[in-house]
């Protein structure tokens, strides 16, 4: 009874290993790229302030030339 027990256990540590494996991959590769997708994400940041700040700078000229004096 002690054998199959432990084979079971064993043949289920197996499985879970080989499980485990594409996940370590992808684990590690995220590791790599971690540095530039932190660096790639601070400049979406930028580029989506400069966008928003060239927009209301529009919008301020605008409403200078639209406004009768």
């Amino acid at each position: 009874m002690g054998a199959i027990v432990a084979t079971i256990s064993h043949i289920t540590a197996a499985v879970v290993h080989v499980i485990k494996i594409p996940f370590k991959i992808l684990y590690a590769f995220w590791l790599q790229i971690k540095p530039y997708m932190m660096i790639f994400g601070h400049h979406i940041q930028m580029s989506g302030s400069d966008l928003s700040n060239g927009f209301a700078s529009l919008g301020k000229f605008g409403s200078l030339i639209s406004s009768s004096k």
